[in-house]
């Protein structure tokens, strides 16, 4: 994680615990019918889960973020998270985008070999994997002849 500034940067100095924040968070998940929320951090990276059931079906989203050690810092963080969320819901209860789309990078798919990735993560690795130049180049294969 690069180095911040946390001091120069909104909600410094908030005394909202975390717990507050992440129960925010949950409730305007629940307003729009996300079920299963859950919190979890390893070392400095939290994530978000939730469930989302539409048309029979179950889709599960997974937002990773980082958070700084200060535990001042960490408090800071979750309120810039929580307004950060609260507003992708803004969006969508404007009509200017769906759950599906807003939250669609989050996407969780099951991959081939039984484990799970968001969508994000698997065009990211795919990204990673192409070699880049200067000159526009489509991804797919000419065929003879072209």
């Amino acid at each position: 994680m690069s180095e911040i500034n946390y001091s120069k940067l909104n909600y410094y100095g908030t005394k909202v615990a975390i717990s507050k924040s992440q129960e925010a968070i949950k409730k305007f998940l629940v307003k729009f019918g996300l079920q299963g929320t859950r919190f979890t951090e390893y070392k400095n990276v939290g994530v978000i889960e939730f469930i989302l059931f539409k048309n029979g079906k179950e889709m599960a989203f997974r937002f990773k973020y980082d958070f700084p050690e200060n535990k001042n810092h960490k408090r800071q963080v979750y309120r810039a998270l929580f307004h950060y969320l609260k507003n992708r819901f803004v969006a969508i209860e404007f009509g200017i985008t769906t759950i599906e789309d807003e939250f669609f990078q989050e996407l969780v798919l099951k991959l081939p070999n039984g484990a799970t990735s968001t969508v994000k993560e698997i065009v990211k690795n795919q990204l990673n994997q192409l070699e880049y130049s200067s000159e526009l180049q489509l991804p797919f294969k000419k065929k003879e002849g072209d």
